[in-house]
């Protein structure tokens, strides 16, 4: 026998199938959103206390609802309600949710300034939360960059387990997201910004900013970027550890096209190319490794103090 629901509420506060654990992991959730927020406020809260208090949050939050809400629903691809719900329907909360996005990346783009970022001086308010992590990488404050790559990672992972529970009966789709994860998580954030932290301060332009001797994102490597190569840097300032750099080519000049040593303040002679040559010069001259248009083109390099 059916028995009938004595609330009038309209807002439904008490869904069906949400239990007290699965509450829990909401409060958790939100408890991560918050000290975002908060952080956003310039709230005085630890830095690493607090992202790992809104990153672990979020994670576990969002694992424990989600083992609770798909733990008794039967194995399969479901998506029941989906064209009736809020969300996903260009509801109230869509369209809200969209115009939040929408205003964080004009943010991010334009005025990051708003998020607390600083190019002199010390980071504020949402950005300065990430410090602790990129220090941990890199050795340097935050950037937006870094902030908006650990938002999209932690977005990836949160939502990646949770379809991962909700699937759990599909091989392919379970591996599709295994996938996905693996590719964000290493490819695109773990690896990339580990390699810009063993490669800090080893290439700097005429002002002494880093510069790097590659794109660090691998989706942004040759062959897949035409843009791989060394763009015009110093191996060190004038009182910096380095005194003399030296190339050495590996490559005959006709095994590829472009890829040329180039300085701004000279100009090589053609045997400077032939394998086996020694260039060796002042590591203030600033240089640069022209684009390899064909072919590919192995050196040498090395320094001395």
């Amino acid at each position: 026998m059916s028995q009938a629901d004595p609330s009038l509420s309209i807002s439904n506060p008490h869904p069906d199938k949400t239990d007290a654990i699965q509450k829990a992991g909401l409060a958790l959730a939100g408890l991560g959103l918050l000290t975002f927020f908060l952080a956003w406020g310039n709230v005085p809260i630890p830095k690493a206390l607090g992202l790992a208090v809104a990153l672990g949050g979020i994670i576990i939050g969002t694992t424990i609802y989600s083992w609770r809400l798909y733990k008794n629903e039967p194995e399969g691809i479901k998506n029941n309600g989906v064209m009736f719900k809020s969300l996903t329907s260009r509801g109230v909360i869509g369209w809200t949710v969209g115009v939040i996005l929408t205003a964080f990346y004009v943010l991010l783009y334009w005025f990051p300034e708003y998020l607390g970022y600083k190019e002199s001086g010390a980071n504020e308010g949402f950005v300065a939360l990430f410090d602790p992590l990129s220090q941990f990488f890199k050795g340097k404050p935050a950037s937006q960059w870094f902030m908006y790559g650990t938002l999209y990672t932690l977005a990836i992972l949160s939502l990646g387990i949770k379809f991962l529970l909700k699937y759990r009966g599909n091989s392919y789709q379970i591996k599709r997201t295994l996938v996905v994860i693996a590719a964000q998580l290493f490819l695109a954030y773990l690896i990339p910004e580990i390699l810009a932290g063993l490669n800090y301060n080893d290439a700097t332009n005429a002002q002494g900013e880093y510069l790097g001797y590659y794109d660090t994102d691998i989706k942004n490597t040759w062959p897949l970027d035409y843009d791989y190569f060394y763009d015009w840097h110093l191996d060190s300032p004038p009182e910096g550890p380095r005194r003399l750099s030296l190339t050495l080519q590996l490559s005959d000049k006709t095994e590829y096209e472009g890829g040329d040593l180039e300085f701004k303040e000279y100009t090589l002679n053609a045997e400077a190319y032939e394998k086996g040559s020694i260039t060796m010069f002042d590591s203030y001259h600033e240089h640069r490794i022209s684009p390899v248009e064909k072919g590919v083109r192995h050196s040498l390099v090395g320094w001395f103090r």
